[in-house]
Protein backbone atom coordinates (compact mmCIF):
# COMPACT_ATOMS: atom_id res chain seq x y z
CA UNK A 1 0.00 0.00 0.00
CA UNK A 2 1.45 3.25 -1.17
CA UNK A 3 1.35 6.34 1.56
CA UNK A 4 0.30 9.62 1.54
CA UNK A 5 2.60 12.56 2.10
CA UNK A 6 -0.50 14.18 4.38
CA UNK A 7 -2.99 13.59 6.50
CA UNK A 8 -5.98 12.09 5.16
CA UNK A 9 -8.93 14.28 4.83
CA UNK A 10 -11.83 10.94 4.80
CA UNK A 11 -11.84 6.96 5.71
CA UNK A 12 -14.03 4.50 5.41
CA UNK A 13 -14.06 2.86 8.66
CA UNK A 14 -12.76 -1.10 7.83
CA UNK A 15 -10.65 0.53 5.19
CA UNK A 16 -6.18 0.42 5.75
CA UNK A 17 -4.99 3.91 6.05
CA UNK A 18 -1.37 5.01 5.47
CA UNK A 19 0.52 8.38 5.84
CA UNK A 20 4.06 9.71 6.46
CA UNK A 21 5.04 13.06 7.53
CA UNK A 22 8.21 14.62 7.14
CA UNK A 23 8.48 17.18 9.24
CA UNK A 24 12.28 19.22 9.28
CA UNK A 25 12.01 20.67 12.73
CA UNK A 26 11.11 17.20 14.15
CA UNK A 27 12.94 14.38 12.78
CA UNK A 28 12.45 10.93 13.93
CA UNK A 29 16.11 10.22 13.76
CA UNK A 30 16.36 12.99 16.45
CA UNK A 31 14.04 11.12 18.89
CA UNK A 32 10.73 12.77 17.76
CA UNK A 33 7.81 11.18 18.69
CA UNK A 34 4.61 12.05 16.74
CA UNK A 35 1.13 11.61 17.41
CA UNK A 36 -2.02 11.93 16.89
CA UNK A 37 -5.07 12.14 19.24
CA UNK A 38 -9.04 12.09 17.10
CA UNK A 39 -11.29 13.42 18.83
CA UNK A 40 -14.99 12.86 17.99
CA UNK A 41 -18.36 10.94 17.90
CA UNK A 42 -17.13 7.50 19.00
CA UNK A 43 -14.18 6.88 21.68
CA UNK A 44 -10.97 8.69 21.78
CA UNK A 45 -8.40 7.53 19.07
CA UNK A 46 -4.74 7.92 19.74
CA UNK A 47 -2.38 7.22 17.24
CA UNK A 48 1.53 6.64 16.81
CA UNK A 49 3.85 6.96 14.32
CA UNK A 50 7.14 4.67 13.48
CA UNK A 51 10.25 6.08 12.88
CA UNK A 52 11.64 5.09 9.61
CA UNK A 53 14.49 7.10 9.14
CA UNK A 54 13.58 10.91 9.71
CA UNK A 55 9.92 10.33 8.27
CA UNK A 56 7.53 9.37 10.54
CA UNK A 57 4.83 6.87 9.23
CA UNK A 58 1.13 5.79 10.20
CA UNK A 59 0.00 2.63 9.25
CA UNK A 60 -3.07 1.35 10.50
CA UNK A 61 -4.40 -1.97 8.59
CA UNK A 62 -8.03 -2.63 8.23
CA UNK A 63 -9.09 -3.79 12.00
CA UNK A 64 -7.45 -0.80 12.80
CA UNK A 65 -10.14 1.53 11.53
CA UNK A 66 -12.82 -1.24 11.73
CA UNK A 67 -14.60 0.00 14.91
CA UNK A 68 -14.33 3.47 14.24
CA UNK A 69 -17.69 5.11 14.22
CA UNK A 70 -19.03 7.39 11.21
CA UNK A 71 -18.86 11.18 11.48
CA UNK A 72 -16.66 14.57 11.82
CA UNK A 73 -13.51 14.17 14.12
CA UNK A 74 -11.00 17.07 15.31
CA UNK A 75 -8.08 15.75 14.89
CA UNK A 76 -4.39 17.01 15.98
CA UNK A 77 -0.81 15.56 15.22
CA UNK A 78 2.04 16.47 17.99
CA UNK A 79 5.79 16.14 17.96
CA UNK A 80 6.87 14.79 21.38
CA UNK A 81 10.40 14.62 22.71
CA UNK A 82 11.15 14.35 26.15
CA UNK A 83 9.31 16.99 27.63
CA UNK A 84 8.69 19.19 24.71
CA UNK A 85 6.03 19.26 22.75
CA UNK A 86 4.44 21.23 19.74
CA UNK A 87 1.15 20.79 17.62
CA UNK A 88 2.17 20.72 13.93
CA UNK A 89 -1.16 19.85 12.77
CA UNK A 90 -4.40 20.87 12.85
CA UNK A 91 -7.49 19.64 11.14
CA UNK A 92 -10.48 17.62 9.79
CA UNK A 93 -11.36 13.66 9.57
CA UNK A 94 -14.45 12.39 8.42
CA UNK A 95 -15.38 8.91 8.96
CA UNK A 96 -17.58 7.05 6.50
CA UNK A 97 -19.35 4.36 7.81
CA UNK A 98 -18.27 0.55 6.33
CA UNK A 99 -20.75 -0.43 3.89
CA UNK A 100 -20.16 -3.77 4.41
CA UNK A 101 -21.28 -3.46 7.85
CA UNK A 102 -24.46 -1.13 7.46
CA UNK A 103 -27.76 -2.83 8.59
CA UNK A 104 -30.58 -3.32 5.60
CA UNK A 105 -32.39 0.20 5.13
CA UNK A 106 -29.28 2.22 6.22
CA UNK A 107 -30.18 5.60 4.59
CA UNK A 108 -27.58 7.25 3.14
CA UNK A 109 -28.76 10.49 2.46
CA UNK A 110 -27.18 13.76 3.96
CA UNK A 111 -28.90 16.16 6.43
CA UNK A 112 -29.61 18.20 3.42
CA UNK A 113 -30.78 16.31 0.86
CA UNK A 114 -33.40 14.43 3.88
CA UNK A 115 -34.21 18.06 4.87
CA UNK A 116 -34.80 19.16 1.36
CA UNK A 117 -36.98 15.89 0.74
CA UNK A 118 -38.61 16.64 3.27
CA UNK A 119 -39.67 20.28 2.39
CA UNK A 120 -40.72 19.36 -0.99
CA UNK A 121 -43.20 17.02 0.45
CA UNK A 122 -44.38 19.88 2.83
CA UNK A 123 -44.71 21.97 -0.22
CA UNK A 124 -46.76 19.78 -2.56
CA UNK A 125 -48.92 18.96 0.58
CA UNK A 126 -49.33 22.58 0.87
CA UNK A 127 -49.99 23.14 -2.97
CA UNK A 128 -53.46 22.25 -2.05
CA UNK A 129 -54.24 23.49 1.24
CA UNK A 130 -55.05 27.31 2.23
CA UNK A 131 -54.73 27.45 5.78
CA UNK A 132 -52.37 29.09 7.77
CA UNK A 133 -53.17 28.43 11.19
CA UNK A 134 -56.11 26.77 12.86
CA UNK A 135 -57.14 25.74 16.26
CA UNK A 136 -58.47 22.36 17.66
CA UNK A 137 -59.88 21.76 21.50
CA UNK A 138 -57.77 25.04 22.58
CA UNK A 139 -54.83 23.30 20.76
CA UNK A 140 -53.40 26.07 17.89
CA UNK A 141 -51.10 25.08 14.63
CA UNK A 142 -49.43 27.44 13.20
CA UNK A 143 -47.65 26.12 9.93
CA UNK A 144 -44.64 28.00 8.09
CA UNK A 145 -45.20 30.42 5.47
CA UNK A 146 -45.22 29.11 1.95
CA UNK A 147 -42.58 31.94 1.19
CA UNK A 148 -40.39 31.21 4.29
CA UNK A 149 -40.29 27.55 2.89
CA UNK A 150 -39.58 28.47 -0.84
CA UNK A 151 -36.51 30.42 0.52
CA UNK A 152 -35.38 27.51 3.06
CA UNK A 153 -35.80 25.08 -0.04
CA UNK A 154 -33.40 27.50 -2.35
CA UNK A 155 -30.78 26.96 0.46
CA UNK A 156 -31.04 23.38 1.02
CA UNK A 157 -30.88 22.80 -3.12
CA UNK A 158 -28.22 24.93 -2.82
CA UNK A 159 -26.65 22.32 -0.57
CA UNK A 160 -27.18 19.21 -2.16
CA UNK A 161 -26.01 21.07 -5.20
CA UNK A 162 -22.32 21.38 -3.58
CA UNK A 163 -22.33 17.93 -2.25
CA UNK A 164 -23.04 16.72 -5.76
CA UNK A 165 -20.65 18.77 -7.39
CA UNK A 166 -18.21 17.39 -4.63
CA UNK A 167 -18.78 13.88 -5.15
CA UNK A 168 -18.49 14.48 -8.86
CA UNK A 169 -15.06 15.61 -8.54
CA UNK A 170 -13.84 12.73 -5.73
CA UNK A 171 -15.18 10.39 -8.37
CA UNK A 172 -12.97 12.21 -10.93
CA UNK A 173 -16.44 13.13 -13.34
CA UNK A 174 -15.45 16.81 -13.33
CA UNK A 175 -16.96 19.87 -11.71
CA UNK A 176 -20.98 20.22 -13.38
CA UNK A 177 -20.83 23.90 -12.67
CA UNK A 178 -17.70 24.72 -13.83
CA UNK A 179 -18.11 26.76 -17.49
CA UNK A 180 -15.27 26.29 -19.98
CA UNK A 181 -16.13 29.21 -22.66
CA UNK A 182 -14.55 29.28 -26.11
CA UNK A 183 -14.42 32.05 -28.85
CA UNK A 184 -13.12 31.90 -31.91
CA UNK A 185 -11.95 34.49 -34.01
CA UNK A 186 -12.36 35.19 -37.59
CA UNK A 187 -11.06 32.75 -40.38
CA UNK A 188 -12.37 29.41 -37.50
Amino acid sequence: MSRATREPLAVTAGDSVAWERALSDYPASAGWVVTYALRGPGTPINLTATAAGDVHVIDLAASATASWVAGRYLVAGFATKTTERATFYEGALDVAPNPATLAAGYDARSHARRALEAIEAVLERRAAADQLAYTINGRSLQRTPFAELIVIRDRYRRDVASEDAAQRLAQGLGNPRRTIRTRFGPGY
